[in-house]
């Protein structure tokens, strides 16, 4: 029995030794020079353990998922994170291209829903406007494209492009046409598509929007190829957003005042307080009115996790701007 314990604990420290400790330092002290000569004995090594990996690997995921814990494709995603971390405290990594990889990597676990322009703020076209009408909606909201229904939102039949209506104009046509006939086929996407498969999806037909609708079928909100390409690179201000307000502005010592459509992820990164979590909302309008139970008024409050939150503008169905305190 003592030899056989002698045995097991002399393999445990070699296995560590030569399979974690000595590796992890030749990679830190000589990193390049590790990847160049070993390159060619990793590639030989996956190719030749390759079918024993894929087998072990579904049980592995078969395991994990009936015992309701995260996947392997869920793990690989935490460790480069962890990597990416690392790299940011060692200084080999700026804090750009760290949220650019953590974008990168939520693309996989975030959806539709969590990035469209809701349902409330979608600029549309009715059927029946003109091509002059159009124009002048164009004008006003800054948009390149715009979403055409017939009805009610529910019923998108098409989205019309401002380059086809320009084009259309420069012809020599009236204007007085309707914008039904200038439109292009719209892409519907499910609420729970992942934002990764929405920009595959979105590539291969080629088009910059998509209508997300939900399992009824009804319209949800829109999404743009710039809402995706903003998960990984963060906020994009054109010429039109630029005169916009901020979603967080700054009005004193620990004062903001915060638009109501703003993410409470958003909000715990750009002023540091961790307003409330698990609550089945997203944006900090959604919180006041969770709640209230209501849709408030101007001039009433809520505390929540020791910060203030003071509705400073509402309407008849959302919160538009709050006013925060830590």
């Amino acid at each position: 029995m003592g030899r056989f314990a002698a045995v097991v604990g002399i393999s445990v420290v070699g296995v560590i030794v030569v399979g974690e400790i000595l590796p992890l330092a030749i990679g830190r002290l000589w990193p390049e020079w590790a990847v160049w000569a070993l390159r060619d004995f990793a590639f030989a090594a996956r190719a030749l353990m390759w079918p024993l990996t894929k087998s072990l690997t579904k049980v592995g995921t078969l395991f994990l998922r009936a015992r309701g814990k995260s996947s392997r494709g869920e793990e690989a995603e935490q460790r480069v994170l962890d990597v990416a971390l690392e790299g940011a405290k060692r200084g080999l990594l700026g804090t750009d291209e760290v949220g650019m990889i953590e974008g990168v990597v939520s693309l996989h676990s975030r959806t539709a829903a969590q990035i469209m322009t809701p349902r409330t703020d979608i600029v549309a076209l009715e059927t029946e406007a003109t091509v002059k009408e159009a124009l002048a909606v164009f004008q006003k909201c800054g948009h390149s494209r715009l979403p055409v229904y017939k009805g009610t939102l529910d019923e998108i039949v098409g989205v019309l492009y401002a380059k086809d209506l320009l084009f259309y104009l420069a012809q020599g046509n009236s204007g007085e046409e309707r914008v039904s006939e200038l439109v292009r086929k719209p892409l519907f996407v499910p609420e729970t598509k992942s934002v990764f498969a929405l920009l595959r999806q979105m590539r291969s037909e080629r088009t910059h929007i998509a209508i997300v609708v939900d399992e009824y079928g009804g319209t949800s909100g829109l999404v743009t190829l710039e809402d995706v390409v903003e998960e990984v690179v963060g906020e994009i201000e054109d010429e039109f957003e630029r005169a916009k307000a901020e979603k967080i502005k700054p009005v004193g010592d620990g004062v903001f005042i915060v638009d109501g459509r703003t993410p409470l992820e958003e909000i715990a990164e750009r002023i540091g307080v961790n307003i409330s979590r698990n609550i089945g909302v997203e944006t900090i309008g959604g919180l006041v009115v969770l709640k209230l139970g209501r849709i408030p008024k101007a001039g009433e409050r809520v505390r929540t996790n020791g910060v203030s939150i003071e509705v400073v503008e509402a309407d008849a169905r959302r919160v538009k701007r709050v006013r925060l305190r830590k």
